[in-house]
């Protein structure tokens, strides 16, 4: 594996937390949650795979990925969330409505913060290493 694979991953879970930020902006709630997932797993994938040399697992797990690289209590938890809102935002036949019509502001809000929490958390790691 290159060296540097980890910072490819880093720079696409940044670019994902751009579009989640615009997404949010557009009204467009489900896509943005959709966007925070991916930035905290790619941001949690980036770590891995510069901590450990190797590739990481297919997953959408944030949760059990952020457990295993060794997050907080508090880290884990936005994961926890960060993954059960995903399916929630991606398939119509999840929840009571459409997600486009179920997701709200405040939902999208809240999990660009589960996003944000991890992402920082993932900086301060690579910057320590």
């Amino acid at each position: 594996m290159p060296q540097d694979t980890w910072k490819d991953w880093m720079d696409q879970a940044e670019h994902d937390l751009e579009v989640a930020h615009g997404t949010r902006e557009n009204g467009w709630y489900d896509t943005s949650v959709v966007q925070s997932q991916q930035a905290a797993g790619k941001a949690v994938k980036a770590l891995w795979i510069r901590e450990k040399n190797q590739m990481v697992r297919r997953t959408h797990a944030v949760d059990d990925l952020a457990r295993e690289a060794g997050a907080p209590p508090g880290v884990v938890a936005a994961g926890t969330r960060l993954a059960r809102a995903y399916f929630a935002s991606r398939y119509p036949d999840m929840g009571p409505a459409p997600p486009f019509r179920s997701i709200n502001a405040d939902e999208a809000d809240a999990r660009l913060r589960d996003a944000e929490e991890i992402m920082t958390w993932v900086r301060q790691r690579l910057e320590n290493r």
